[in-house]
Parts: C-alpha cells; structure tokens; sequence
C-alpha cells in the first residue's frame, strides 16, 4: 500500500462499480408500466407528460446531479426511447386514428386535410386522390369505378330538398365520404344504434335502409369539404333551398 500526498492511500484494488439505490430501480419499473398502458389506451400526451415529469424527478429530487453520467448507462433506453418515439408521432393523429369509434358528432373537414384520415381505411387514400383530381366537377352524373365495387363515386347534382323530405339512412357494407363540389349541403346525423323506427328494412342489394327518427344535429357542409359516415352513421344528406353538385365516395368497409 502507497501513501499519496495529504495522506491518502492508494491500495491495488480497483474501485467498485456504484450501484443505484434500489428506489430507482422501482421508479423506473412503475413509469415504464405507466408508459404501457397510456400508449395501449391511447393517451399519448399524457405519456409524454409523465415521461417529463419523471425525468424531471430522477435528475433532481432522487439521485441528484452528481449521477447525471451513470443515469443512462442503467436505464433499458431502448424502450424508454421508443417509448417517446412512438408517443410523439402518434399523439398528433390520435384523434383522427380514433374518431370513427364512440362520436357524438359528425366527422368533418376541408379535402385540404383530408391526410389527417388516411389511416381510417386503406381505400382513403385512393379515395381522396380521385376526389383531388381536376376534372372532378366535369365528370358526369353517373357512376364511376375506381376499384371494382371496392370502390367507387356517385357523382350527382340537382336541387335540394327540405329537412322534413329527408330521411335518416344508413349503410351496412360501404362507408360514405360525401364531398360537396358546388353548393351548400345541410345533412343530419344520428348514431345508427340510436334510430328507433325502423321507416325502410334494410335492403341487402342496395346496402341502405331508412329510419323516422330525428336527425341529433343538422350540419351545413360547404362546397370543398367532405363528410365520412361510417355504419354506425345515419344521415340525412341533401338538404338545401338551391342546387346541390356532389361526390359519394362509397368505399367497401371490408
């Protein structure tokens, strides 16, 4: 054994590794859990939250600054990391991803963001894009395949009709996105789950059966925008004291 200057000692044994307090070790488990179950239930932002916090905790308040270099040499960062990655790209569209589910309104937005609803359904894109073309509103008031009966557009224009005219209707095989290309279209909505009576039995050939009840909310929806009406979506489309030029896209759900 040496004796250094100011009496220190220098023995051949190499310094041990510092092992973390065991409190860490149970805070990192519990936040990871946390981190889990927000991003299989969704919440995405509020992962990150957490995520901050807890950092903010172990810098500061658990181990000090003094552990900063060995913080993350113990830390899985594999995980945590792609924990982060997935919360922050996944957060902005979260809605959207979502919207389709539980809804106590209708789903609605200008073509210029139709992107934000891409992941809906496979066919959207493709959807969109034929929506997107120039030459849409010369297209004829007919139908037009896209993809087989996968699908395809009902291009339409004629005069509107009243609220008292217009039946709810729903759809078993097809989702709906109803794009105005000229006019002011006013279209009701109601859950499907939620219309009582039963007007028009649903006819297996033409995928549509109609209802009595009232609409839940009327919508105007100018020209530029779309709507998306899924099975579970009953509407009242055509609503309007001029002349309505639309597009259905009728897209095969499966």
């Amino acid at each position: 054994m040496l004796m250094l200057s100011g009496g220190q000692r220098l023995t051949g044994k190499r310094p041990g590794r510092y092992r973390l307090p065991g409190h860490f070790y149970t805070h990192y488990i519990w936040y990871y859990v946390v981190f889990s179950s927000s991003i299989l239930f969704g919440n995405n932002c509020q992962c990150i939250v957490l995520w901050l916090a807890y950092a903010r905790n172990i810098y500061f308040r658990r181990i000090g600054i003094m552990y900063r270099r060995i913080i993350f040499r113990r830390i899985e960062m594999v995980p945590v990391i792609s924990i982060l990655i997935f919360s922050i790209t996944s957060c902005s569209g979260h809605k959207e991803a979502k919207v389709q589910m539980e809804r106590d309104q209708i789903i609605i937005n200008k073509l210029q963001h139709a992107e934000r609803y891409f992941k809906m359904h496979p066919a959207f894109e493709k959807a969109f894009t034929f929506l997107r073309q120039d030459s849409l509103a010369e297209l004829s008031a007919d139908k037009h395949e896209i993809d087989e009966d996968r699908l395809f557009c009902m291009i339409s224009k004629g005069p509107g009709r009243s609220s008292a005219e217009a039946k709810l209707e729903a759809h078993r095989k097809y989702i709906d996105i109803q794009y105005v290309i000229a006019g002011m279209d006013e279209m009701g909505w109601k859950p499907t789950a939620d219309c009582k009576m039963i007007d028009t039995e649903y006819d297996t050939d033409k995928d549509i059966m109609f209802f009595k009840d009232q609409p839940d909310s009327w919508t105007q929806v100018p020209a530029g925008s779309f709507v998306i009406f899924f099975p579970q979506d009953a509407h009242a489309p055509l609503v309007s004291s001029g002349e309505i030029h639309k597009a259905v896209l009728k897209i095969a759900v499966e």
